[in-house]
């Protein structure tokens, strides 16, 4: 489609070329359009050769190109001189002029204008064709990354999960069963979506829901978790294992004393989606960039889902780490 748009462009500013060089023919000359209209499209032809051949001497080294386009600049008045005089002898029986330095200067103030342009041209072609290429290495390299953090539940995670299991069975059997079904839906749910790149939204509250159920079980008692709800169904899609990775991250590197704590605020509208989490650092935080690993690769995940449609922050702190998202649609 977009070769197509830009083809049809082309052929429209060089059609106005044409009917432009006609118009002024007719106004010189007393002629037909068609005969103008005619005389105008084979003039033209050569303007048309100068600028796609400047434009494709882009695609040569920098001294190569250099050297080219000077060597097609020199020349040019030259071929487009005999061009003409072939083309109006063949046509019209017309017998053109002893080449001279007039006719030189001619042909060349004509054909530089199509030179300068479609080097030009082609320069912003090569231009936007490595910016391109760039932007889809990085995105490239974002995904990588993404699928990489995607790919399996945290370690230390499901260790700990077990030894919560453990505990359980040994202490407090009556919780054992529901935090082995929240458990196995957290495992079932990283299997079923880990190649889907977005998902329900409600389904990853649900499995934020399964994952805090069971952070809950081997916390403290009185361990600072605080979460506010406040959920309306929403059509928003949301980039797979976001929420989790989120509040994983604030788990890792938070502050685990008595003194420490998470909060997580989740507000959602049928045309918005807003998270935020904020988590106490550890006194003596050595690690203070630690809470960034795998942030930014989320936020080119939401920003390849929802590209003028989200903002994210991060908010790092001595004693606070924050880090938010607003999808609105």
């Amino acid at each position: 489609m977009t070769f197509k748009r830009n083809y049809l462009w082309h052929l429209l500013i060089w059609g106005l070329i044409i009917l432009s060089d006609a118009t002024s023919d007719l106004l010189r000359h007393d002629d037909l359009f068609l005969v103008a209209l005619g005389k105008s499209s084979m003039s033209q032809t050569f303007n048309v050769f100068l600028f796609y051949s400047a434009a494709y001497i882009n695609r040569f080294k920098q001294n190569k190109a250099l050297l080219s386009l000077s060597i097609l600049l020199l020349l040019s008045p030259i071929i487009s001189f005999y061009f003409y005089a072939i083309l109006y002898k063949t046509l019209y029986d017309i017998q053109a002029p002893a080449f001279g330095l007039v006719n030189y200067f001619y042909y060349l103030s004509n054909g530089l204008i199509f030179l300068v342009g479609g080097f030009l041209f082609g320069q912003a072609r090569e231009v936007f064709r490595l910016q391109k290429k760039q932007a889809e290495l990085e995105r490239a390299a974002a995904n990588s990354e993404l699928q990489l953090l995607q790919s399996h539940l945290n370690p230390h995670f499901l260790f700990n999960a077990l030894n919560t299991l453990l505990s359980l069975s040994l202490k407090n059997k009556s919780d054992l069963e529901q935090t082995i079904i929240k458990l196995s839906n957290i495992l079932r749910y990283s299997l079923e979506h880990r190649q889907n790149p977005l998902v329900a939204a409600q389904n990853e509250i649900n499995y934020l829901s399964d994952y805090l159920f069971v952070q809950r079980k081997r916390l403290p008692a009185d361990y600072k978790l605080s979460e506010h709800w406040d959920q309306e169904e929403t059509k928003i899609a949301l980039p797979v294992f976001l929420l989790i990775n989120l509040v994983e991250n604030a788990f890792k590197h938070g502050d685990k004393s008595k003194n420490g704590f998470i909060e997580i605020d989740l507000r959602s509208r049928k045309n918005y989606f807003f998270f935020h989490v904020r988590n106490s650092r550890p006194p003596k935080d050595t690690n203070k960039n630690g809470n960034r690993l795998g942030l930014k690769s989320f936020e080119q995940a939401l920003l390849a889902a929802y590209p003028n449609q989200h903002q994210f922050k991060i908010s790092s702190k001595a004693e606070v780490f924050s880090v938010k998202f607003l999808i609105s649609v």
